[in-house]
């Protein structure tokens, strides 16, 4: 699922005592665009970016284990024509960490309080990956916030079996999270990508220091929660109920999806079927491109977008 998808390279395998360091702390992300705060509750406060003046807004959900930066590429391509909000997800980036009810549900009235805070709707409501998923939960469960949906390298489109489950509770919890060698988050990443663009360096920087915050087992306990989340909380039945227009984009050379131990079909199939469920949608592939498509083409994303959005 996105660009820190634990996938999952025997992660048993690569556990190492973490070196003692000064604590570097999910605060002290550097972000390429102003972060402001919105209080949803008492315990709950989002950080996102608020880029562009159009008239219409794109909402961006970022994936597994991601944070804003994600869409640093692909917004300041949009905001000449859109208002472009890009949010972190609880226990995410900057925004705020603790024993938060994890799921694609919670995330989704995260999402609902989110922009009635900010009295936006209807937006075109933009997830990658994992947020992908919680962009298609959301608009089904709440259609009247969303006008068009942009479905980025989604999950949400394959069927997972008990075994498949089974396997998943085995090998990914929050203690192997918290416990990725360097090495191995390094690979996590890099399966992000076809080519990995060399500013993508910065991400894997950013996952490595984390490992000292002082609030990085929340950030391990949401990691693993919200891919049990993504098994046990399917959209893929939803889909044919969703009437929006729905605009979905690959990579051909999407290492994430489908997860190559548990399936064999290749990422073309798994976006057709996706595709071929909704009532009104388009499928755009993009070759030699992995699954952080936004990052990696960012060019071919937006127009893409602008595109589709005009349609």
């Amino acid at each position: 699922m996105s660009v820190f998808l634990m996938q999952i390279q025997s992660l048993k395998n690569c556990i190492q005592p973490l070196s003692v360091q000064k604590n570097f702390e999910f605060s002290d992300l550097r972000y390429p665009l102003p972060v402001q705060y919105l209080r949803l509750s008492r315990k709950l406060e989002i950080a996102y970016v608020d880029e562009g003046k159009g008239g219409e807004t794109i909402l961006f959900v970022h994936g597994l284990g991601s944070y804003i930066p994600s869409w640093a590429k692909l917004i300041p391509l949009l905001k000449p024509y859109y208002r472009c909000i890009a949010l972190d997800l609880p226990c995410y980036g900057k925004s705020s960490k603790g024993l938060f009810p994890i799921s694609i549900k919670f995330y989704a009235e995260v999402l609902l309080n989110f922009l009635q805070k900010l009295n936006l709707g209807p937006v075109h409501l933009c997830g990658h990956s994992m947020g992908g998923q919680i962009a298609m939960h959301f608009t089904y469960r709440y259609p009247q916030f969303v006008k068009d949906l942009i479905l980025v390298a989604p999950a949400g489109f394959e069927n997972f079996s008990a075994a498949d489950r089974l396997w998943y509770n085995r090998n990914i919890t929050a203690l192997t999270i918290n416990f990725t060698a360097a090495s191995q988050i390094r690979k996590n990443i890099e399966l992000n990508f076809y080519r990995m663009p060399p500013d993508a360096e910065q991400m894997i920087r950013d996952r490595i220091l984390l490992r000292n915050s002082s609030e990085f087992s929340f950030y391990c306990r949401a990691v693993s929660y919200c891919i049990l989340s993504m098994i046990e909380q399917p959209v893929r039945h939803l889909i044919p109920h969703i009437s929006h227009k729905t605009h979905i984009i690959f990579g051909e050379n999407d290492y994430l999806i489908p997860n190559t131990y548990l399936s064999t079909k290749s990422t073309v199939s798994v976006a057709l079927e996706g595709k071929n469920l909704f009532p009104n949608a388009t499928l755009k592939i993009l070759s030699e491109c992995g699954h952080f498509v936004m990052f990696e083409k960012p060019q071919e994303v937006a127009q893409f977008i602008l595109e589709s959005l005009n349609l």
